[in-house]
């Protein structure tokens, strides 16, 4: 079952979580293929330094719509 970031919520689990694993890796090995997706019949490889680009820019733009929409709201 998934449960919902409380800080309340105690965790048994001692690995970092994924998120942070990236952007370990993205630091020590950027350059290093770390996916192979097939994208309009070809292999397309992403590399750490790649996807922790692409998660933090996708995790910006959140923050930045979550902020425009709590103004609009008030």
């Amino acid at each position: 079952m998934i449960l919902p970031n409380n800080e309340t919520t105690t965790s048994s689990c001692t690995l970092p979580p994924p998120n942070e694993m990236i952007l370990k890796w993205a630091h020590e090995k950027p350059n290093e293929v770390y996916l192979k997706q097939i994208i309009n019949r070809e292999f397309v490889e992403f590399t750490y330094a790649d996807v922790a680009d692409k998660a933090l820019r996708l995790v910006s733009a959140l923050r930045a719509l979550e902020c425009s929409l709590v103004i609009k709201s008030h």
